[in-house]
C-alpha cells in the first residue's frame, strides 16, 4: 500500500493504525532467517504508538496519520542503538534526531531502522 491508499482506509475505517502494524510485524516475523532489521522498534510500542494515534487524532488531523516508516541507521532515536551498520560504533540514543520526530510529530508510526541494501536486487 502507498500513503494515499492508507489514507483513503484510515479515512473510510476500513483500517486501523493498530491493523496495519499488527500486519507489518507478522510480515516481519514470517521473513525467518532472512532478517532486514538493524533494529526492529518492539511490537508493543509500535503497537502503543498506533494506539495513541487512534485515541487521540483522526486521520485527517495529522499529515502522516498511521504512516509506517524506517530510518537508515546513521539517524539516532532515543531508546534505540544506533550503530551505522557497524557494531563498533554502536550508542544508545538519548534524543530523537530531529528529522524523525518532525515525523514522529506529523504521525507516522516508526518500525525500525532497516539494512540498507544499495546493489539491485536479482
Amino acid at each position: 500500500m502507498d500513503i494515499t491508499a492508507l489514507e483513503s482506509a484510515y479515512r473510510s475505517g476500513t483500517l486501523t493504525p493498530t491493523a496495519l502494524v499488527e500486519h507489518i510485524y507478522r510480515d516481519i516475523e514470517a521473513q525467518g532467517e532472512r532478517p532486514v532489521w538493524i533494529t526492529l522498534v518492539p511490537k508493543e510500542s509500535a503497537l502503543l504508538r498506533a494506539a495513541e494515534l487512534e485515541s487521540g487524532a483522526s486521520p485527517s488531523s495529522l499529515p502522516l496519520y498511521g504512516i509506517p516508516f524506517a530510518v537508515k541507521d546513521n539517524f539516532d532515536v532515543e531508546g534505540l542503538p544506533t550503530t551505522a551498520a557497524c557494531p563498533g560504533f554502536a550508542h544508545q540514543a538519548v534524543e530523537t534526531a530531529s528529522a524523525v520526530k518532525r515525523l514522529l510529530d506529523a504521525g507516522a508510526i516508526l518500525i525500525g531502522k532497516p539494512i540498507w541494501i544499495n546493489s539491485q536486487l536479482d
